[in-house]
């Protein structure tokens, strides 16, 4: 049994338009409301635990700790900015590495100290009324929410998945328009049921119907179009309340399937909402199958002299091959920045003529009067733009010179808004279409996915303010023209939909340790992507190199093992060794390297 997610396109609701806008919005307000509760309880019970008296004394010398490498930070970031330099005292940087050290010190007693306190009677029971009183308060939060079952399921399903970081905080999500309304099928139902327009939660009707035209024209436009209709409510009798929408089925959903949820997507772009109808379907048959073969892929973004290579891939065959972002993909991106530059640019020059207008007037209408002291500091366009519609709405004697000014200001905002977002999309969408097409190639030719183990968010972190290291504004714009994790989401997903397997090995030496001789030794690997081996003068792709590396690693593990563990152990003391010192290897890996010769 597969579960498969079809999604199709959608037009603007026909019916019910006011009632889904209204459980979207009052879905973000429950999800946020989700997150409050769950940050109260998060607090009370570290306040609980804190406040032990074996842990008193800790909590309180990590918060001196903390506030005190905050001073040391703040101190190298003003000295760097009143000299426009990274010329800060040695001292000042060494100042912020002791008291990281002390930090993870004290952290690491913490640690063992609430293991142990979590084992006492006391704070035990005291976590058990935090917790219940918690899930009283959800329980409240949902009845008082006023949103249908389905959605607020969904609600509750990303502030869960919100939360299930222990270390980080669940994060408010700001509201821009876009969210789900949903049914849950429960028990599931039949495509011919869903077609036959008698379920009261989810129906879809394959007659082609006329689509009416914008704005409440009743001029038809378009060709006609299936409908279909969500539950979004039930009146006082317990009838369902109905949402339609014209939906465009490009393909047909499985005779076999299941269905067990519906969704309607809204999602904002630019200044307009793009629907997509969202259909989980549980079917026996599976579309495609896995090949035979293990492939390694090494995944990490590398600007190259004709484009950005986000992964190398090799397999047991000796088949190898790498994926490099489409130009029109880089161009897009580029383009999308480029507006977006030019749109700060205008708004700039927006913000200072009209402050140089309104300079020391008198005569201005509160609410003008009011948002003055505060134009200096506006960094979104979207500010002077509700201040533009609500002068529309507000003109006052004298104005024409500024509000034109404004008026146009904001026409020409607004078009290069939707041209920068819809650039944007195209080239997002462009990008995880190429993602998608590799994993699937890889997943047709082989039933076995090797990936480094590391976590990606590493990547993300910046630089704190002791840290020698410079960071690049190039670098960061390729890490997120990249992203990788997009790509590896999509490999494992592509496997793993087809009956395949996904194995992650140990990340470290991938790129040092040369696959033919095992000698590790440094070079500067982000200038020189080609290697020549010192021990045994073997040239080789360092992306290459890692693929082959993953593949012995793999090979290498223990059969009886549950998960793939390091072919090399993390002390091996054979950094610059010759060939000839070099450990013997199992036959097993001998042969492998006999059979095939050209491959170094």
């Amino acid at each position: 049994m597969s579960t498969i997610v079809y999604r199709y396109g959608l037009l603007e609701p026909t019916v019910g338009a006011e009632l889904v806008h209204q459980q979207i919005r009052l879905a973000h307000v429950y999800r946020n409301r989700l997150c409050e509760l769950e940050r109260i309880r998060r607090q009370k019970v570290r306040e609980t635990i804190g406040e032990h008296l074996d842990m008193a004394p800790v909590v309180q010398a990590i918060a001196k700790l903390w506030e005190l490498r905050e001073q040391a930070r703040l101190a190298i970031r003003a000295a760097r900015s009143s000299s426009r330099r990274r010329d800060e005292r040695p001292e000042m940087r060494e100042r912020v590495r002791e008291i990281n050290a002390y930090l993870r010190g004290a952290r690491a007693v913490a640690k063992v100290l609430k293991s142990a306190v979590r084992e006492d009677p006391q704070v035990q029971a005291r976590i058990g009324r935090v917790n219940a009183e918690h899930a009283e308060e959800m329980r409240a939060a949902r009845a008082a929410s006023g949103v249908y079952w389905g959605t607020y399921l969904l609600a509750e399903r990303a502030a869960d998945d919100a939360r299930r970081d222990a270390k980080i905080n669940p994060a408010f999500r700001r509201w821009d328009g876009s969210g789900d309304v949903a049914v849950q099928i429960q028990k599931g139902m039949t495509v011919g049921e869903a077609s036959g327009c008698d379920d009261p939660r989810f129906q879809l009707s394959l007659t082609a119907q006329a689509v009416p035209g914008r704005k409440g024209r009743t001029r038809e436009r378009g060709k006609p179009l299936p409908r279909v209709r969500l539950r979004v409510g039930s009146d006082d009798d317990r009838q369902p309340i109905w949402a339609e929408w014209p939906v465009v089925l490009h393909r047909a959903l499985p005779k076999d399937g299941i269905i067990k949820w519906a969704r309607a997507r809204r999602k904002r772009v630019g200044t307009k909402f793009r629907w997509h109808l969202l259909i989980t379907v549980e079917t026996q048959e599976r579309r495609e199958s896995c090949g035979a073969g293990a492939v390694a892929v090494d995944i990490g973004w590398r600007q190259m002299h004709d484009g950005i290579r986000v992964a190398y891939w090799r397999n047991e065959r000796g088949q190898h091959g790498e994926l490099r972002i489409e130009p029109e993909v880089t161009s897009g991106q580029a383009k999308a920045d480029e507006l977006q530059g030019l749109r700060k640019d205008k708004f700039n020059v927006a913000i200072a003529q009209l402050r140089a207008w309104l300079g020391e007037r008198t005569d201005l209408p509160d609410w003008l009067g009011e948002a003055r002291p505060r134009m200096h500091s506006w960094k979104a366009e979207r500010r002077l733009a509700r201040l533009a519609v609500q002068w529309r709405n507000a003109r006052f004697a004298g104005d024409e010179p500024a509000f034109n000014a404004v008026e146009q200001w904001r026409k020409q905002d607004r078009h290069l808004y939707e041209w920068e977002a819809n650039a944007r999309r195209k080239a997002l969408a462009r990008r995880t279409d190429q993602y998608r097409r590799f994993a699937a190639m890889l997943a047709r030719r082989h039933d076995h996915v090797i990936l480094e183990r590391f976590d990606l968010r590493v990547f993300a972190e910046k630089a704190p303010a002791e840290s020698e290291r410079v960071e690049v504004a190039q670098v960061r714009y390729q890490r997120f023209a990249a992203a990788v994790s997009d790509l590896r989401l999509a490999v494992v997903q592509a496997f793993l939909a087809r009956g395949g397997c996904e194995a992650r090995v140990p990340a470290h030496d991938t790129t040092r340790a040369c696959h033919v001789c095992a000698l590790k030794e440094e070079w500067d690997a982000a200038r020189h992507i080609c290697h020549t081996c010192s021990g045994c003068g073997t040239l080789w792709d360092q992306d290459d190199n890692a693929c082959h590396n993953l593949l012995a690693r793999w090979c290498e593990r223990s059969p009886d093992e549950q998960t793939p563990g390091p072919a090399r152990n993390e002390d091996d003391t054979n950094v610059g060794a010759s060939p000839a010192d070099a450990p013997k290897r199992s036959g097993r890996w001998q042969r492998r390297r006999s059979k095939k010769p050209m491959a170094a």
